[in-house]
């Protein structure tokens, strides 16, 4: 059964995870983790998110986020601001491995 979808409004604290398909590496060298901090520091400087803390471990990633002021009412699947973190790094690592 699929979880219902988070609320997404001004203030709400978020535990965000990102993960590498099928338990593989995400980050495999340091500018992989650099490239997602600074697209996390970013998007924070324009108000999308403030970042409490985040974890980077090689298949996966943590992250503790407080929405940010403009109110979006019940979030969709994925959110826009959420994809624009995670998906870069990893449409790059599909290529790199297709």
């Amino acid at each position: 059964m699929p979880r219902q979808p988070r609320l997404d409004a001004p203030g709400v604290l978020h535990h965000v995870m990102v993960r590498g398909l099928e338990h593989r590496a995400t980050f495999r060298a340091d500018a992989d983790g650099t490239d997602l901090v600074l697209r996390l520091a970013g998007l924070a400087e324009h108000g999308a998110f403030t970042v409490y803390a985040w974890a980077l471990l090689p298949n996966h990633a943590h992250l503790l986020v407080r929405t940010g002021t403009r109110p979006r009412g019940p979030a969709p699947e994925c959110p826009p601001r959420r994809r624009r973190v995670g998906a870069p790094p990893g449409d790059e690592l599909n290529m790199a491995t297709d």
